[in-house]
């Protein structure tokens, strides 16, 4: 099957669309507040614990070494959230937690896509 063929086959996906504008969106809006370095950690903080969740959630459980990795990476972000010298605005911060929940989603969506640009899309 060659690309066009594939292309034309792919079913796209609402919701892997939808979740993608969603993280655009509430990601471009929250760096109005936020500085890059909080928006960031926010953002990939919030990606991962979304998709730990979901895995949570399905029923899978995780290694002791994810535990020890979670905690960790928890800990982490509790003590640079504790370092910083100016608390991030509750807009930027909920709106970034938007974007990484948005974002874990896409990705969780997109995993098993053979073509994840034409599923993207939406005809």
């Amino acid at each position: 099957m060659n690309h066009k063929q594939k292309a034309a086959t792919s079913k796209g996906s609402w919701l892997a669309t939808l979740m993608l504008f969603l993280y655009a969106v509430s990601f471009s809006f929250a760096y109005i507040s936020l500085e890059t370095g909080t928006g960031a950690l926010i953002l990939f903080a919030t990606v991962k614990f979304t998709m730990i969740l979901v895995k949570l959630l399905s029923g899978n459980k995780l290694h002791y070494s994810e535990w020890i990795g979670l905690i960790i990476a928890f800990s982490g972000f509790v003590y640079f959230v504790l370092l910083s010298l100016t608390s991030p605005s509750l807009t930027g911060f909920v709106l970034m937690t938007v974007a990484g929940i948005a974002w874990g989603f896409y990705t969780l969506k997109g995993r098993a896509s053979k073509a994840p640009l034409n599923d993207t899309l939406t005809k």
